[in-house]
């Protein structure tokens, strides 16, 4: 993205239905990179974390559920990649090539 309106627009096509799962895919990609990188997780992308989640334009419930539901996966999982890995490939198709640099 090159700049916030990217992220606006890229947030508003995203079909209201398919909203909550966006928001709890993107919790858990911002969580598992900062864990596998062993700091938290720096300030852009928080920013840009935060700017996704008001052009999604949830409720606070469907926000609260969204997060909810990524940490209960996050706590499940010790394997945090390949939980993200099975996630992205079950809505998006074969994520090897996304993944390539990961461990």
């Amino acid at each position: 993205m090159t700049s916030a309106w990217d992220l606006k627009q890229a947030a508003t096509a995203i079909p209201e239905h398919e909203r909550p799962l966006t928001l709890k895919l993107a919790y858990v990609l911002i969580s598992v990179c900062g864990k596998e990188r062993g700091f938290p997780i720096n300030p852009a992308e928080l920013y840009a974390f935060n700017a996704l989640v008001n052009h999604l334009e949830l409720t606070e419930d469907q926000r609260e559920l969204a997060v909810a539901a990524a940490k209960r996966e996050l706590r499940s999982s010790s394997d945090l990649l390949g939980m993200l890995r099975t996630q992205l490939s079950q809505r998006f198709g074969d994520s090897k090539n996304v993944f390539k640099s990961m461990p």
